[in-house]
């Protein structure tokens, strides 16, 4: 988020809104295939509030597209000291090894961050949503209408189809990002970042390792 250029790539930071966070545990899922009461908070609380969310952009080139690199949230200017990993609590540690680290699935090409009075709300309305229209599709017949739209008002960095939304559940004030997940489907892990009392500052979420995809493509090349 800080570093305009990465491994030859240059890079540019995405404003995605604000997220709403009355309980204070945050939820990171896949919002259309996990996004439902079940969806695992992490067991470290977070303050609570309104923060502003952003994503960590690779700009396009001309063989690509915009990609995103990471997704944070942001609850403190204060600088971080360090970093840890985001854990549920359920993660089975023993055959832990360097170099490795726990995530959520994405199956969808999707993420979301949500707090978890945010996930009860969104999965309340999703299952009545089908209810309501049972031969439909949630991402088809009405994601995909919010995506073109963001992709209309924000079109910085978004495709035609839409990048990125931030989604209200409807009949409530609760707000919560979703992006596109990097390089799509796969396991990607977040980490809290820690001041230098060890207070939470900002959650990231990170889809693409830039030293370890673009620094080792550009040598194989």
């Amino acid at each position: 988020f800080k570093e305009g250029t990465i491994a030859g790539k240059k890079m540019a930071t995405l404003s995605l809104g604000n997220i709403t966070v009355p309980s204070g545990y945050i939820a990171v899922c896949d919002p259309l295939y996990f996004l439902n009461r079940d969806a695992e908070t992490y067991f470290l609380k977070v303050p609570q509030g309104i923060f502003p969310a952003e994503a960590a952009v690779v700009q396009p080139d001309i063989y690509d597209s915009a990609r995103f690199a990471a997704m944070r949230i942001r609850f403190s200017d204060m600088p971080i000291a360090y970093y840890e990993e985001a854990l549920t609590g359920e993660e089975d540690l023993n055959d832990f090894e360097a170099g490795e680290f726990f995530g959520f699935n994405v199956e969808s090409g999707l993420a979301c961050i949500c707090d978890a009075d945010t996930r009860g709300a969104a999965s309340d309305f999703i299952s009545l949503w089908y209810e309501e229209r049972p031969n439909e599709n949630i991402s088809d017949d009405y994601l995909a209408r919010l995506f073109i739209q963001s992709a209309i008002d924000f079109p910085r960095y978004q495709r035609d189809g839409g990048d990125w939304i931030n989604w209200k559940v409807p009949g409530t004030e609760l707000t919560m990002p979703m992006c596109q997940s990097g390089f799509g489907d796969g396991v990607y892990p977040a980490y809290f970042g820690f001041n230098e009392y060890d207070e939470i500052c900002e959650l990231v979420v990170h889809f693409i390792d830039m030293e370890m995809v673009f620094a080792s493509s550009k040598d194989n090349a």
